[in-house]
């Protein structure tokens, strides 16, 4: 407690140079956080299915005269999930086919809903990516007339009230009913969705689709193993030759791989782009915050020279000259982090408009680890450099003046 006690003096007296401290400290932690949050939130694409490392998508591109396209298409052909999962048995434990080629608008007694995000999928969809059903018979989206909604579009749309078998007009053409409910998906996704449509509403708009025909299909594979991707792409194309000709001409063939579905984010050359934008400036903030804090330290050494002397003659050690940094420097973070709190609080909109995200989704459970270690960075980096130099100052210093010399490392951090 006596080290918290000189240390609440020091901050008294220091009033002047702790507000630049503190300033330089908000700044850096704020675009620290978000940035280093929204990279681990980029990262997070698709994590919340049921073993994920074991869920790949099937995916094609052109190659003419052995020359590849950049890109991959990830819509394929309907028959790819039976055929496929039949042609590799020993690898693939579940196949599903889903697409969200079809975007419809929902109406409730005339009214319409907004935000209702959709996915036509088939009968297997919950089987192979291990989404919880909280409610219903997932048998039942064999049948165009019924739908399964998530728990939170339930809760908006009807409140307490039990959803199953209420009906929603899609876009006024047909009613369809609610069969069931399931644990909503988090908005890290490639492929949001509110409510699940059966997959025979595409053959209804769009024709049964064919090898060949109608390449509006997402199809997923549960593998055995997670091993099993190296081995299913090496089989891969021959399996895909026993059900259909890729070659399209002489010098252009369909190629197919499948990638797990994790990797489907991350691999787009935008999302690339955009973390390796977020981490060099995140880390660039940061570290200038860091070092400006630090400068701004050692910069009042000549001033608090004698006053380390005095301590340690009535009997203090390194240990402690270092731990009262440490008070200082946590008190000091305390309230920048707090300050951040409010700066997040009071410009929410703005900052959700930049990065394209919500806070919420920003700073859930599984991604708190994050600003958490953001502080403890600052707080040991900002806080033991200046700590160990003041430390290290002999307790003969208060029998003399003191004189800064070597400032050419100096200089190199005010550049900085």
């Amino acid at each position: 407690m006596r080290q918290l006690y000189y240390t609440i003096q020091t901050l008294l007296r220091g009033r002047g140079s702790n507000v630049v401290k503190t300033v330089s400290l908000t700044l850096g932690l704020f675009v620290g956080i978000l940035l280093f949050s929204q990279i681990a939130y980029e990262f997070s694409y698709e994590n919340f299915y049921q073993d994920p490392e074991r869920l790949v998508m099937l995916r094609m591109r052109n190659t003419k005269d052995g020359i590849p396209e950049k890109g991959y298409n990830y819509g394929t052909y309907r028959p790819a999930a039976a055929d496929l999962w039949e042609a590799m048995p020993e690898q693939v434990e579940c196949a599903s086919l889903t697409s969200n080629f079809f975007q419809a608008t929902f109406y409730k007694d005339g009214k319409k809903l907004e935000d209702t995000p959709m996915l036509c999928v088939d009968t297997l969809y919950f089987r192979t990516t291990g989404l919880e059903v909280l409610k219903g018979n997932p048998n039942d989206l064999a049948l165009m007339q019924n739908a399964f909604i998530s728990q939170s579009m339930a809760r908006r749309i009807f409140g307490d009230e039990d959803p199953i078998g209420k009906e929603l007009s899609v876009e006024k053409m047909f009613n369809v009913t609610i069969r069931g409910v399931y644990r909503e998906v988090p908005r890290n996704t490639n492929f949001p969705h509110e409510i699940l449509l059966s997959d025979a509403v595409l053959d209804w708009g769009y024709g049964a689709g064919t090898w060949g025909t109608n390449n509006i299909y997402h199809i997923l594979f549960r593998l055995k193993q997670p091993s099993d991707v190296d081995v299913m792409n090496r089989r891969v194309q021959k399996a895909v030759e026993q059900y259909t000709d890729p070659h399209l001409g002489e010098s252009v063939v369909t190629e197919y791989s499948v990638i797990p579905i994790r990797e489907i984010h991350r691999s787009q050359p935008d999302a690339q782009r955009k973390l390796l934008i977020m981490g060099v400036l995140g880390f660039s903030i940061f570290f200038v915050s860091v070092m400006n804090y630090v400068l701004a330290a050692i910069a009042s050494m000549s001033r608090r020279a004698k006053m380390v002397g005095v301590h340690k003659c009535s009997g203090a050690g390194e240990g402690h000259i270092l731990g009262l940094f440490l008070w200082e420097t946590g008190i000091l973070v305390l309230v920048s982090t707090v300050a951040c709190l409010l700066l997040m609080y009071f410009f929410g909109e703005r900052i959700e408009g930049m990065l394209g995200a919500r806070l919420a989704d920003l700073f859930t459970w599984s991604n708190l680890y994050v600003p958490l270690l953001t502080v403890l960075l600052l707080f040991v980096v900002a806080g033991a450099l200046p700590g160990r130099m003041y430390a290290r100052i002999p307790v003969t210093q208060v029998f003399r003046r003191y004189t800064e010399g070597k400032r050419s490392w100096k200089r190199g951090l005010l550049f900085v």
